[in-house]
């Protein structure tokens, strides 16, 4: 498809994906604020053959090439189990990013919208979603200036505006939360430990770390916690067994086991929380170096980092009132205050048990994104 002399293709190619993966690295150069996972884990979450999330949707990668130059590049994404349970006809647009050239944006977003109409007669588009909303979502709108925490996204700062000259509207924000240790004093923690205990006594709770000898039983264990926690959310679908996986596996692999706490009542798992080092750093440091020798660096470099993401949460609904979060927020203060600082990823603005449960924990708003939606 062609526009004033701009050409939207689909990724077809080994090539082409090389050349959707790699835009992002030229796009941000010498912006110290972007920082991204290895090229060679990005091939890996766009192949066909390696992401089971492609048996469970219809998904397209466009990119966009003005005058020789690739200026663009977006993925659609048709996730029909979302669509069955919002009764809606919903296509996401995700892997956003261009140059800051209005012709870029209408070009590809017009292909992707014919491409998503082709598919299923979508009635509208909405995102950024890569791939979904249990992925990376949104287009950060502050805090430009501040390398942003592992699972959150940054984005360039044009991109709503453009977006919405397009005919995009406001769906909803997120937030992301974050905290230094040197909030919490002596007598503010004694005071959730103390209440923490009287919760295990009243309850029949008990607090364990991830056994990382049943690595596969606990992320099944956290991945049903998680769904049936989420279930009643905005935008929120059931995870498979086998995206879950890809997408956590690779993580709790690096994470130390202390860092994921679960609540059991009774012997049945009841409730948990995932906290992972700051990659970020990690990969800021290293950047450029070779997959093969990351493995080798990060066990050298891990006891560096000095902030952690809280990357998921979660609790059994049947329990609410019974004040599992607040015994979730001990333990997470449990790990932060030993930490300089700790974050979340986006957080829904309009779920308030998962923000009510950060600023439990003592957490401020840290930085704000959007998601946006267009009727086609």
């Amino acid at each position: 498809m062609t526009n004033e002399n701009i050409e939207v293709i689909i990724v077809k190619t080994r090539k082409q994906e090389r050349q959707f993966i790699s835009f992002p690295f030229d796009l941000y150069k010498g912006d110290s604020c972007w920082v991204s996972l290895p090229k060679s884990e990005l091939m890996k979450s766009i192949s066909r053959t390696k992401n089971p999330f492609f048996k469970e949707a219809i998904i397209e990668h466009f990119i966009v090439i003005l005058e020789k130059e690739i200026t663009g590049r977006v993925s659609v994404t048709i996730h029909q189990e979302y669509n069955i349970k919002y009764n809606t006809k919903t296509a996401f647009f995700g892997h956003f990013e261009c140059i800051n050239d209005y012709r870029v944006v209408k070009a590809m977003m017009d292909r992707a919208i014919l491409w998503a109409k082709d598919q299923d007669a979508v009635t509208n588009i909405k995102g950024p979603y890569s791939y979904c909303s249990t992925q990376e979502v949104g287009f950060l709108t502050t805090n430009f200036n501040e390398q942003p925490k592992f699972l959150q996204p940054y984005t360039k700062k044009y991109y709503p505006d453009l977006c919405k000259k397009y005919g995009f509207k406001e769906s909803f924000t997120a937030s992301t939360y974050n905290v230094k240790s040197s909030y919490y004093n002596k007598s503010y923690t004694d005071f959730l430990e103390k209440y923490s205990q009287k919760l295990k006594k009243k309850h029949n709770f008990y607090v364990r770390s991830m056994d990382k000898k049943k690595i596969k039983s606990e992320i099944e264990i956290i991945r049903n916690l998680f769904n049936k926690s989420f279930y009643d959310n905005h935008e929120i679908v059931g995870i498979s067994r086998e995206s879950f996986e890809f997408q956590i596996s690779p993580l709790l692999k690096l994470v130390n086991p202390n860092f994921i706490r679960i609540i059991e009542k009774d012997n049945i798992a009841c409730a948990f929380v995932v906290m992972v080092p700051d990659l970020n750093e990690f990969f800021c440091y290293f950047k450029g170096l070779k997959r093969m020798m990351l493995p080798f660096f990060y066990k050298k470099f891990i006891n560096n980092i000095n902030s952690s993401v809280i990357a998921l949460i979660g609790t059994e609904p049947s329990l609410q009132g019974s004040g599992l979060g607040r015994m979730l927020g001990n333990e997470i203060v449990k790990i932060a205050r030993n930490l300089r600082e700790t974050s979340t990823m986006w957080i829904d603005d309009r779920n308030p048990n998962s923000w009510v449960l950060a600023k439990n924990s003592g957490m401020a708003k840290e930085r704000t994104y959007v998601v946006l939606e267009k009727k086609i």
